[in-house]
Formats: C-alpha cells, structure tokens, sequence
C-alpha cells in the first residue's frame, strides 16, 4: 500500500508517531505537512460548498451545525475564513457607491398618547413625532 502525502502527492512519507488518539501520524519528506490517513475531521469539498450556500442562505449558525453536524467553533473559523474573501465594497463599482452616499435617508417615528379631560368626560389625544436624523420633535 503506497502512501502519498495529501498536498505534494509525494511517496516519500515516514511514520511520525502518534496522534494524541491513538492513531499513526504521518510525515511527508518532501514538503514535511504531517497528515493521518483516513481522517474523519477534514470536511469534503462538497460539504464546505453546501455550508457555503447555507450561509449565503442567512441560516443561523447552530441551524447550520444541526443540518451538516459540524460543530460551532469549525463553523465559526470557516465562516470567518470565507467571510474574510469578500471585498469590502461587494464589487459595486465606485460611481455607483458615491450616489448611494448621496441618498439621504431619515426615519420618523411616532408615537401616540391619550389622557382623561375633566373627570374622564373627554379624552385628548396627543400625537408626537420624532426625527432621528435632525433630533427634532413635534406634538
């Protein structure tokens, strides 16, 4: 049975002790990587594809570990680890990020009040406004 190292494909592999669980390590002469054969802790590319949609997907992380049984810390660093490949402007070219700069958005909010008017004969509503963007109110 010939062994060959998972990143160079070289033959030139020794025995490198064991592994903390028992198993025989391995160690590649030509690049030096130490591997395991059959390793069950890698992921497949196929997985790492569909974990990739998942996220795209806006699943919640533990949904994620739940449906692909991966755990929570191996999601996080290759969520980050993807994350990290994104550009910062999300490949919109710079013309159009100056006019979406050049939108203004602003939010009002309201909000309503009442209250009892002379021994509870008639009721006063009060309505008030508050703009987030100038810090200004209005009853």
């Amino acid at each position: 049975m010939y062994i060959s190292c998972p990143s160079c494909l070289s033959h030139n592999i020794k025995k490198n002790g064991h592994t903390y669980y028992g198993k025989q390590n391995h160690q590649c002469k030509e690049c030096f990587r130490q591997f395991v054969l059959n390793n069950t802790h890698s992921k497949s590319e196929g997985l790492k594809g569909l974990i990739k949609q998942a996220l795209k997907e806006r699943l919640s992380l533990r949904a994620i570990c739940r449906i692909f049984g991966v755990s929570l810390n191996w999601l996080y660093s290759f969520a980050q680890s993807h994350w990290k490949q994104i550009p910062k402007n999300l490949g919109i070219p710079s013309h159009i990020v100056e006019r979406i700069k050049r939108v203004q958005l602003f939010g009002v909010q309201m909000d309503e009040l009442w209250s009892f008017v002379q021994m509870n004969l008639a009721i006063a509503w009060f309505f008030w406004q508050f703009n987030l963007e100038r810090l200004e109110h209005y009853i």
